[in-house]
């Protein structure tokens, strides 16, 4: 299923459901300071937008700006402003299960559908004193997948939730579809938020949903990885392990210990197949990270949230809370998915050098990957294009990481 765009009227019910809820979880005194902040600041979206849009050459106008609707590129300067100035609680807030779960119920009754026409099923994940969440996407439940795609999503480790990225993923669903697959599945995984819970939390739940995922689909050649922004980074540290493990196990057979990968208690998992990165934050802290005009990530702003996460300051700089921070050749040929990666990033995002200097290394490893930069492209621009672009680009994203997946994994 995919649902129109979000039109005005959608827009108002978002605004609307999300004012009581900003107050009742972020509380009165961060509702105060956002208030204050869209008051003094508020002013400044409309006057940049119009002075980069209509006031500067089209000659010297970022493709960012140039070649996005008047509403896309609204909606973006706006989240530029206010990305460094709100509190991270209002944030969590919009983009909260219980705000986008009413949401996604509002855009079907209003579109004359009553249920999702897919089996959309949430599940506890509990396993070696791990507890999340996570929502499977199945065409059939009963029948094994011919491909899952297991996701996570972004949100500098602190904000963001599966309900937020509900309409995404189902769009994928119906595009693998539509490809070719007979019984695609996605399994969308709820993490901890920082700084409710710090590494190594959020990577042992990664660990374990890879494990789930692992148990539907019978094959791990079946899995793909997808994941955005510091959902990339869980993924990358999910391989460092798996790659980890495989050494370990090297190691044991070598010295005749064991022969099996069964003598680790929490047992040896096998690479996925494939992994699609949507603009991965790579390294946590990096001089890489430059300033960008366009995207709307600010990086000390950013680094806040990476610096939540770790806990520890050290751990910004270690492997694999900081998955760029591992420069071991055999461990990322170890970690690497059988059919490689996928690397999808913006022309015009701050994370741009970082991930060009991943790709660049993995491939001197000699690891496959395949790249797409879009020149007009932002931080995770494949979601953010979904969501506020106009009819004939908003899935444009979704429609090259399908392709993707189908050049990879047999379907039909």
């Amino acid at each position: 299923m995919i649902l129109p765009q979000l039109s005005p009227l959608d827009m108002a019910v978002v605004t609307a459901l999300a004012l009581p809820l900003i107050v009742l979880h972020a509380g009165v005194v961060n509702a105060i300071l956002a208030a204050i902040q869209l008051c003094f600041h508020g002013a400044r979206v409309p006057l940049e937008y119009i002075y980069a849009r209509f006031l500067t050459r089209r000659r010297d106008q970022h493709p960012a700006i140039r070649d996005t609707t008047i509403f896309e590129g609204f909606m973006i300067r706006g989240i530029r402003v206010f990305f460094p100035l709100i509190p991270r609680e209002v944030f969590k807030t919009t983009l909260s299960t219980e705000l986008w779960t009413i949401v996604l119920r509002w855009r079907l009754l209003s579109r004359g559908f009553f249920k999702l026409p897919v089996h959309a099923e949430r599940v506890d994940i509990r396993n070696l004193g791990v507890s999340c969440k996570a929502t499977w996407i199945k065409q059939n439940p009963t029948e094994t997948p011919d491909v899952v795609v297991y996701y996570v999503h972004g949100g500098g480790f602190g904000v963001g939730s599966v309900a937020f990225y509900l309409e995404y993923l189902l769009a994928w669903h119906d595009l693998l579809v539509k490809a070719g697959f007979k019984n695609p599945a996605i399994l969308a995984l709820d993490y901890t938020l920082a700084p409710e819970k710090v590494y190594p939390t959020q990577i042992l739940e990664v660990l374990q949903g890879y494990r789930v995922a692992l148990e539907t689909a019978g094959d791990a050649s079946k899995i793909c990885l997808a994941g955005d922004s510091a959902g990339g980074a869980l993924l990358l540290s999910l391989l460092l392990e798996i790659g980890a493990q495989a050494g370990m196990d090297k190691l044991r057979r070598r010295n005749n210990k064991a022969s099996e990968a069964g003598t680790d208690p929490r047992g040896r998992l096998a690479a996925p197949g494939m992994a699609i990165l949507i603009s991965p934050w790579v390294t946590l802290q990096s001089k890489l990270h430059g300033k960008s005009p366009v995207d709307y990530l600010e990086r000390e702003r950013l680094w806040a949230y990476g610096r939540q996460y770790a806990g520890q300051e050290a751990m910004l700089s270690l492997s694999p809370a900081s998955p760029g921070s591992c420069r071991d050749e055999a461990m990322w040929k170890a970690a690497s998915p059988t059919k490689g990666y996928y690397v999808m990033l913006g022309k015009g995002e701050m994370l741009s050098g970082d991930i060009d200097d991943f790709v660049a290394r993995q491939k001197g490893y000699g690891v496959r990957v395949n790249t797409l930069e879009d020149a007009s492209g932002i931080h995770a621009w494949p979601m953010v294009r979904f969501i506020l672009s106009s009819p004939e680009r908003r899935l444009e994203g979704v429609d090259a990481i399908v392709k993707e997946i189908s050049a990879n994994f047999a379907h039909k």
